[in-house]
């Protein structure tokens, strides 16, 4: 079940940014008059690599039954992948193009998934 709803959410926040890849940028068209739109692969590309590490990272602890053995570690180490997102967030957030935009909103997103996971484990341990 863990597995599903990750990949859902994985799957619906990498089409969220690459969507978001087709907005135009409004920072370049008043910067620019003359700007000619491009997709922003490149961005697109990196963008999603680093979204999708969270969910790598909890693949892997879910493969190895590292969440079931060692929540507490578990949650720690996916704890500093969330807030290290965060960080790029917040850092890349003025004048920043559409779909970092879409990435700082997926990583809200993700941030309370992260929560309501790390309380599920734990509790899970404990019962």
């Amino acid at each position: 079940m863990l597995l599903k709803s990750l990949f859902i959410l994985w799957l619906l926040g990498c089409l969220n940014i690459i969507y978001f890849g087709f907005q135009l940028d409004p920072f370049l068209i008043k910067s620019e008059p003359e700007y000619i739109y491009q997709y922003p692969i490149d961005g697109v590309i990196l963008i999603s690599l680093f979204f999708s590490s969270y969910f790598i990272v909890t693949y892997f602890l879910e493969s190895t039954s590292s969440i079931q053995k060692h929540p507490f570690r578990s949650c720690t180490i996916l704890s500093i992948i969330t807030f290290i997102q965060l960080l790029i967030a917040f850092s890349s957030a003025m004048h920043a193009p559409p779909f970092m935009w879409a990435y700082m909103i997926n990583i809200f997103i993700l941030f309370f998934f992260h929560l309501v996971l790390c309380v599920s484990i734990i509790r899970h341990k404990k019962g």
